[in-house]
């Protein structure tokens, strides 16, 4: 890793060089994480710590999860909301 750091990241703004779409907008922020011999868990322990605590510093009237948060299996997350990138904040989401 640079310098001898196992772990850092960076916040990068990115430009989409690809088609447009109406779904994608064509500049967005990208956190971009270099982590050496970690564990899948190890990767989403510290993008928990750092969102949860991110988000309100950044923008406070946003509703953040509580930590911490809930983990799915892909075949879970498909059984109970029949899409694979389900929408915690709605009330139908959280029922089944």
């Amino acid at each position: 890793m640079v310098a001898g750091v196992e772990r850092y990241f960076q916040i990068a703004r990115c430009f989409r060089d690809e088609d447009l779409r109406g779904d994608r907008q064509p500049e967005f922020t990208q956190l971009d994480l270099e982590m050496s011999f970690v564990h899948r868990d190890d990767v989403l322990a510290l993008v928990e710590g750092l969102f949860t605590a991110l988000v309100p510093a950044v923008a406070p009237h946003k509703r953040l999860l509580a930590s911490p948060w809930p983990k799915f299996s892909h075949a879970e997350v498909l059984a109970r909301f029949g899409v694979d990138k389900p929408d915690l904040r709605l009330a139908w989401s959280s029922t089944t």
